[in-house]
């Protein structure tokens, strides 16, 4: 690799990384005062058997995290708080904090619904401008969104190292990497703990020598190249402190949802339509939330003892609720599923685009119209009162589908 190829030389105070501390369970407890000062742990269910998503620091200071099972960590901390997730709370605060962070004069990236990542404008990277771009971002927040809703910042060269300096003082830390001090940064540090190395890829470092992170660092582009190619290569640029990790815009192309059935057990035509309609007003939500239409919709259906059976069409632009339900129930009337065990439905939608497509003859498209103002409709009373204030006839049994937030997605 020769000067030319290289990316932008690196520079101090380039990437600052907001990582919110315990999200699910600090909202929690900004939410409901009850909960301050006390071990909470938020989970989906509070069934023993079911795992916690996320857990305040008093709960941490128990040895309980995400994936333990609530059974085990109330055996650890009897006074636990154990509460269910919300996850439309969730997304109103990440909502506040994004424009919180847009509203700097820093190109913002989103990274999940409790990280993201600002790139400081070469002009502002010295010390003190940003010292002063975080507190700035800190009081804001709390301002907004109350005292309880921590947040830890790392500043880097690098999204990689603004994200592991993020990482290093929780919660509420505030912790520079300087170009000239990396070495130090990595001393000691186990591989397994940095972002996007996994058990796979350190076991096949240490199977060539590698024995830490500082150790890592210190081969030269020629090694890491043959531990790992490419990857080597972006590796070696990465923890000298190149930009290798900004994300290009990515246009969305499908979104899904998908819920488990409760026995696996055979369903009447009416349980399996309820399900169906059930999902399709999560996603058409959603959908309409993101301001796009969908030009194709499919539905997966898992049976026991079997992979599933799968359908799928084009369809003229879908948004509104009524349009997306009746789409929805259409394709589950081409599978053949009775006296089949299922496990779980999965309905998505595609072809995703922004503008929408009219059909023919006119009278469809004011159809299509009236149901999207509808939907709209319905949305914003959602939004002000709680997403069961008001509800399609096939949506009465919405909560067969529950709202839930994947790790690193909105």
């Amino acid at each position: 690799m020769n000067e030319s190829q290289l990316p932008r030389p690196p520079q101090d105070y380039a990437v600052v990384y907001v990582d919110m501390n315990a999200f699910f369970a600090s909202v929690e407890q900004q939410e409901h005062a009850e909960l301050r000062g006390r071990p909470v742990a938020v989970a989906p269910c509070t069934a023993d058997s079911c795992c916690i998503v996320a857990a305040s620091y008093e709960a941490r200071a128990y040895g309980i995290g995400v994936g333990t099972r609530i059974g085990q960590a109330r055996q650890r901390c009897p006074a636990l708080v154990v509460v269910g997730d919300s996850p439309a709370i969730y997304r109103r605060y990440h909502e506040a904090i994004m424009a919180i962070l847009q509203s700097t004069y820093c190109r913002v990236g989103v990274k999940s619904i409790d990280e993201a990542y600002l790139i400081v404008p070469s002009y502002a990277r010295t010390k003190a401008d940003t010292l002063a771009l975080i507190e700035v971002i800190t009081s804001r927040i709390h301002t907004a969104l109350g005292e309880y809703i921590k947040c830890s910042i790392g500043v880097g060269p690098n999204i990689w190292c603004a994200k592991m300096a993020a990482g290093r003082n929780k919660p509420n830390g505030r912790t520079f990497v300087h170009l000239d001090a990396l070495a130090s940064f990595y001393m000691g540090l186990p591989l397994v703990q940095c972002t996007g190395i996994g058990k796979r890829l350190a076991r096949r470092l240490y199977d060539v020598g590698v024995s830490d992170t500082a150790d890592l660092a210190s081969r030269s582009l020629a090694t890491m190249r043959s531990y790992l190619g490419v990857v080597g290569e972006k590796w070696y640029l990465r923890l000298r402190g190149y930009e290798v990790d900004i994300d290009a815009p990515r246009h969305r192309k499908s979104i899904s949802h998908q819920v488990t059935v409760v026995g696996r057990r055979s369903l009447s035509v009416a349980e399996r339509r309820r399900y169906t309609a059930a999902l399709a007003h999560r996603l058409s939500a959603r959908l309409r939330g993101y301001g796009l239409y969908a030009g194709g919709i499919g539905l997966f259906v898992a049976l026991v003892g079997f992979n599933g059976l799968h359908v799928h069409m084009v369809s003229r632009s879908l948004t509104g609720d009524a349009e997306v339900t009746q789409a929805a129930l259409g394709l589950l009337e081409r599978l053949d599923l009775d006296g089949r065990q299922i496990r779980l439905f999965a309905l998505y939608l595609d072809g995703l685009e922004s503008v929408c497509q009219l059909s023919l003859p006119l009278c469809g498209a004011a159809g299509a119209a009236r149901d999207q103002s509808l939907s709209l409709a319905i949305d914003t009373i959602h939004r002000q009162f709680g997403p069961k204030s008001v509800l399609w006839a096939s949506g009465l049994k919405v909560e067969l589908v529950p709202d839930r937030i994947g790790f690193g997605n909105l």
